[in-house]
C-alpha cells in the first residue's frame, strides 16, 4: 500500500542527493523546496494554494540572488498566474520544461504527482478505494475531497449521488470497521455514506 507521507520523504531525501550531485540543476532546489511544503496529496491538485506569498517571495529572493537560473523566474510566473486556481501537473511541467526526462529522479516525481493527484489514490482504506473507484467508473462525480471539518484527521471523497449503502456493503463485502454514516441535520449537511473506522476516511453522497 503507497503512503503519500512517506513517499514524499523519500523523495525529499533523494532530491538532496541530485541536489549535491548535480549542483547546476536549480529546478531540484525549488522542487525539493515545494516538496517540503506539502502537507497532503490534496495539496498536489492546487499546488499554487499550496505556495503562499512568502514563498512567492523566497523565489524573488532566489531570482534576484541568482539571475542567471531562469528556472526561478519561471516557478514564479507559474505559480503568481493561476493563484488559487486548480491546476494539476505543476511538478511535471516543471520537470518535463527544465530536465526533459533527463534524470531518474524526474520521472519519480512526475509519477509520485501523478499518483498521489488522483483522489481515490489517497484512500489508505482499500475497502473505501475500491468503492470510490468503482463511483467514478459510473460517472458520478467528486463533490469535495478533503477534511470534512477542522477536527478530522483523515480525507473525506463526497460524491453527487445517493448510496445504496445496503447493496454496496452487499457488493464490496465490507468488514466491520466500515460503518454507515448518515447525517440528517440540514444545518450541517445531508449526507450519507461509509466511514473507515481504523483509517477515519470516508466516502460519502447526498442522503436524497
Amino acid at each position: 500500500m503507497r503512503d503519500f507521507n512517506r513517499e514524499k520523504e523519500q523523495l525529499i531525501s533523494d532530491l538532496k542527493l541530485a541536489i549535491a550531485e548535480h549542483p547546476e540543476e536549480k529546478i531540484f532546489v525549488e522542487i525539493h523546496r515545494i516538496l517540503l511544503d506539502l502537507n497532503g496529496p490534496k495539496q498536489l491538485v492546487n499546488l499554487p494554494g499550496a505556495i503562499d506569498n512568502a514563498g512567492l517571495a523566497d523565489f524573488q529572493k532566489a531570482i534576484l540572488a541568482n539571475p542567471k537560473n531562469k528556472s526561478s523566474e519561471e516557478i514564479r510566473k507559474l505559480l503568481s498566474r493561476y493563484g488559487q486556481k486548480k491546476y494539476p501537473g505543476v511538478l511535471s511541467r516543471m520537470i518535463v520544461d527544465a530536465l526533459d526526462y533527463k534524470f531518474h529522479i524526474g520521472e519519480r516525481i512526475i509519477e509520485f504527482e501523478r499518483y498521489f493527484s488522483d483522489p481515490t489514490n489517497s484512500l489508505i482504506s482499500t475497502d473505501l478505494k475500491k468503492l470510490a473507484k468503482y463511483l467514478l467508473k459510473k460517472n458520478r462525480s467528486i463533490t469535495y475531497w478533503g477534511k470534512a471539518w477542522s477536527g478530522n484527521k483523515a480525507y473525506w471523497i463526497y460524491f453527487d449521488a445517493v448510496l445504496d449503502v445496503e447493496k454496496l456493503r452487499a457488493k464490496f463485502n465490507f468488514e466491520e470497521h466500515v460503518t454507515v454514516h448518515q447525517n440528517s441535520d440540514p444545518k450541517s449537511g445531508l449526507e450519507k455514506g461509509f466511514i473507515d473506522q481504523k483509517t477515519g476516511e470516508g466516502i460519502i453522497g447526498r442522503l436524497h
